[in-house]
């Protein structure tokens, strides 16, 4: 049998109706596809290999410039674009290698199987080393390197001549004088090597990172963000700046989560560096000091005239209730807070009314609880409502430039078993449709944990009938809004036979 070909109607040369057969195209010369210009082959790369769940990966790296773009490429998707022709090779190969990530179970010491083929590769082809501008490493804890066991990573730390993120998770600790600390081992070969990196995260793997390790270690003239997670305290060696080094760090972006150490280590960090644009401080669960929003603000006020974001999670239940006053930092534009360091929504007190400082355009409001825990179904409530709502008519009387209250909450859907609890969700949209946008301010949140559709089924399915609740579940879940039940086309674009690069 052969092969089946699709035919279409069409014209004839007396203008009838017929069957119009045109066969395959064909092509004299070289394939349609070397004669696109580079600007729609490009478009058609990036396409294909975006990555719809890159919003999460960026995150967390936080507002880092170079991370923004490396983490928007689904890589498979790229390698097998990179082998179907030479100018998509072009194209693909740099994103490829933008990012060299050699992340768990693939160790950097010893090397890996994986890391000593990207080793291969790389030495092969001196023309990917201009691409790397973003290297991500695991080292465990707790063990001994020989110095024979760096050959492969400290040579991919020469090449990297244009890194510009370096995210490092572990290998920051041993035990009772053991072992090496071979994570700074790397970042000090790197520093050697390389004075233009941009953005450093460390986060630990078992044990906790040392203050002192960090300011002793890092000395990077073109540092703009220094992102750390787990820091402990060092009771051997406390960690202390001296004065003339205030005042002195190049970068302008600290985000840190997880800190156990003590509140004069925090306030020395924060006037560690010269400027300071961008503060984030979250997951405080395992810290055993008080620390609340006023010692923040005390400390972060030799940065008022330059800071613009400030993001602080929750804090000591021990702590002042008192919210951040941003009316002392003149162009702050971003301020998100706590839910959990008030200790009531049901009355709105007068100095509530300072996180609208002179130039705070969005106000956050976090119900996240940190360390496995997750908010109720209840925590946004009618008493929180009345909170925004009185937030709302104090910027009006203020005239303040607040546009946007952004809410983050994400409650665990297993315990609203009963229709009378109601959808949070609900509550926000009427507060923002009849109170918030009527008066220019806009109310958003981050998507539910879970639809309203899907709750409603949920009551159904665990919680009896219909009948049962005294409600038309059916009707309401017709109302609901349908999700989106589609595939996506790219899913089909990146089969591969191999991974050519070991990604």
């Amino acid at each position: 049998m052969g092969r089946l070909r699709q035919t279409h109607l069409g014209s004839s040369i007396r203008k009838a109706l017929t069957i119009a057969d045109p066969g395959l195209p064909h092509y004299a010369g070289s394939n349609i596809i070397f004669r696109l210009p580079d600007e729609l082959l490009i478009s058609i790369v990036e396409f294909a290999a975006f990555n719809p769940l890159s919003k999460c990966r960026m995150i967390q790296c936080g507002n880092c410039g170079t991370c923004w773009g490396i983490y928007m490429w689904n890589r498979k998707c790229l390698t097998a674009l990179s082998m179907t022709c030479g100018r998509f090779h072009a194209i693909a190969t740099p994103l490829i290698f933008r990012l060299i990530d050699i992340g768990y179970p693939d160790e950097v010491l010893p090397p890996s199987e994986r890391v000593v083929k990207m080793h291969r590769i790389l030495k092969e082809n001196p023309k990917y080393w201009q691409h790397c501008q973003s290297l991500q490493l695991y080292i465990p804890d707790l063990r001994s390197y020989e110095a024979s066991q760096y050959w492969a990573i400290t040579d991919i730390l020469k090449w990297s001549k244009k890194l510009k993120c370096l995210t490092i998770h572990g290998g920051f600790e041993g035990m009772s004088g053991q072992y090496t600390l071979p994570s700074w081992i790397l970042i000090n070969k790197l520093i050697f090597h390389n004075k233009g990196i941009e953005h450093i995260q460390l986060s630990r793997h078992g044990c906790g990172i040392q203050l002192t390790h960090i300011k002793n270690r890092i000395n990077l003239p073109k540092l703009k963000t220094l992102q750390v997670f787990g820091i402990y305290e060092a009771k051997d060696d406390p960690f202390d700046l001296p004065i003339e080094r205030f005042r002195t760090a190049s970068f302008t972006t600290l985000i840190l989560s997880d800190f156990g150490e003590r509140p004069e280590a925090m306030r020395l960090l924060i006037h560690w560096p010269a400027t300071l644009i961008y503060f984030k401080f979250i997951d405080f669960y395992n810290n055993p000091y008080v620390m609340d929003y006023p010692l923040f603000e005390s400390w972060l006020l030799i940065h008022r005239h330059t800071l613009t974001h400030v993001n602080i999670s929750y804090l000591s239940s021990l702590g002042s209730n008192r919210l951040f006053n941003a009316t002392r930092f003149p162009h702050l534009v971003f301020l998100q807070l706590s839910r959990w360091q008030m200790e009531s929504t049901s009355e709105f007190h007068a100095e509530d009314a300072n996180v609208l400082g002179p130039s705070v355009e969005t106000f956050g409001w976090e119900f996240t609880i940190y360390d496995q825990h997750c908010e109720g179904w209840t925590a946004f409530d009618d008493p929180e409502c009345f909170w925004i709502g009185e937030l709302i008519k104090a910027a009006i009387v203020r005239k303040s430039v607040l546009k946007n209250i952004k809410i983050t909450f994400s409650p665990d859907h297993w315990n609203a078993t009963s229709r009378e609890l109601g959808y949070p969700w609900d509550k926000i949209d009427k507060l923002r449709d009849e109170v918030a946008r009527p008066n220019g301010i806009d109310i958003s949140y981050n998507e539910p944990s879970i639809s309203k559709e899907k709750w409603l089924e949920f009551l159904v399915k665990y919680c009896g009938t219909k009948e049962e609740h005294g409600s038309p579940l059916k009707e309401d879940m017709n109302k609901a809004e349908p999700e989106y039940h589609g595939e996506d086309i790219r899913e089909y674009l990146y089969t591969l036979p191999r991974d050519v690069w070991g990604t």
